[in-house]
């Protein structure tokens, strides 16, 4: 006989590949009909996921979809083998530069931190593991999406406020497909003040085969610390991601494919 958390585990899991598949919040009705289960015990156990940060229901459409620790427990345990190849890199970035190093991926419209690597010498800014900060504040947000259209960006942040971030955070989508744009032009994405004023943050995105989906990987160093240095810190994180792009390089990915999300 199923058990209560054996019926939560497998809505969850059928949430998370619905909402992957359809790219749309799902209805307890749906789930209810999928798990030949009674609506309202559905409801009850959905009620309890999002309480727990597993599940959030929207307002608009009053439908389900995962939630942010649902990602956080994804990334501290599908992908802890894989990454922790790129430890080694992450800390070097720390040893070379002694500013926090951490590696991002993308959750919707936030940046999920999977790896952290802090600083005693900075310790205020917010490195940590299962942090989440806004994709378009930030220097991994911005490393990110390079390679979104103009159109992906609106669909992405349509529902955004913009507000928050440093005083060089952009404003709205255009800004940001802008600035994404001249950043192809660099060695790594420079963010300056864009999430913590006087912070600058260089990031450079890694396509991860063993991982299916793009991280980013960044350093943060407060301004009046850079001094001449910028261009070689851009360019040792970029290297980072070069080596991270190649540690986890595989024909044949070890988690089910978590990339873009959709729109």
């Amino acid at each position: 006989m199923a058990t209560t958390v054996d019926k939560g585990l497998l809505l969850l899991q059928a949430l998370a590949a619905e909402e992957a598949r359809a790219g749309a919040p799902v209805t307890n009705t749906w789930l209810a009909e999928q798990l030949s289960l009674d609506q309202a015990q559905v409801s009850r156990m959905l009620s309890a996921l999002a309480a727990a940060g597993l599940a959030e229901r929207e307002p608009d459409s009053r439908g389900y979809r995962v939630g942010p620790k649902y990602f956080d427990i994804g990334a501290s345990a599908m992908h802890t083998e894989a990454l922790a190849k790129a430890r080694p890199v992450v800390r070097g970035l720390l040893h070379a530069w002694h500013e926090p190093a951490w590696l991002s991926v993308l959750s919707r419209t936030q940046v999920l931190t999977v790896q952290a690597e802090p600083s005693q010498w900075f310790p205020y800014f917010p490195v940590k593991v299962g942090a989440m900060t806004p994709v378009w504040c930030s220097g991994p947000g911005r490393a990110l999406t390079q390679d979104f259209s103009r159109e992906e960006l609106a669909t992405l942040l349509r529902d955004e406020t913009f507000v928050g971030g440093g005083p060089g955070a952009v404003r709205d989508p255009l800004e940001l497909f802008e600035r994404n744009l001249n950043s192809t032009k660099m060695t790594a994405v420079v963010a300056d003040s864009e999430f913590e004023h006087d912070v600058v943050e260089f990031s450079a995105p890694a396509r991860c085969d063993q991982l299916d989906m793009t991280v980013a990987i960044s350093v943060a160093v407060p301004k009046h610390r850079i001094a001449d240095r910028a261009s070689a810190i851009a360019t040792s994180v970029a290297d980072a991601a070069q080596r991270i792009r190649s540690l986890l390089s595989s024909a044949s990915p070890i988690v089910p494919k978590a990339g873009r999300p959709a729109p």
